[in-house]
């Protein structure tokens, strides 16, 4: 194959052992071809995306739902039903319900150690 994959962003340099490199991965083709540059681009790693993706959905949505809980309007209740519900599709779907969850809790760890570290900075 001597053509480069267009999900490349060439620039070209002169030099002796290649023409050109990829601005987003920066892998450079061979003297004698286009070499890895004829493969995807490792900077569109498409689960890399799609993880950037879910957690960026994740956020808006723990956003709704902490404005709910600061406005007493969360039905405690109806919030239950509605995770165990997600988790078993999420079981059919293939994925780790105990994963999500330990993966959850991790998060909510890191949050709150932000929580404490702003409220530290903010009383000096």
């Amino acid at each position: 194959m001597n053509e480069y994959h267009p999900s490349h962003d060439l620039e070209y340099r002169d030099s002796s052992h290649y023409d050109y490199v990829c601005k987003k991965c920066d892998t450079a083709d061979t003297p004698s071809g286009p070499g890895k540059l004829a493969e995807p681009c490792s900077a569109e790693d498409p689960e890399a995306k799609r993880v950037a993706k879910i957690n960026a959905a994740s956020g808006k949505i723990l956003e709704d739902i902490l404005e709910s809980i600061e406005n007493i309007t969360l039905d405690e209740d109806q919030f239950l039903a509605e995770t165990y519900a997600r988790l078993v599709a999420a079981k059919f779907l293939g994925y780790s319900p105990t994963a999500l969850v330990e993966d959850a809790e991790a998060a909510a760890q890191r949050l709150l150690a932000l929580v404490e570290e702003s409220e530290v900075t903010d009383e000096n």
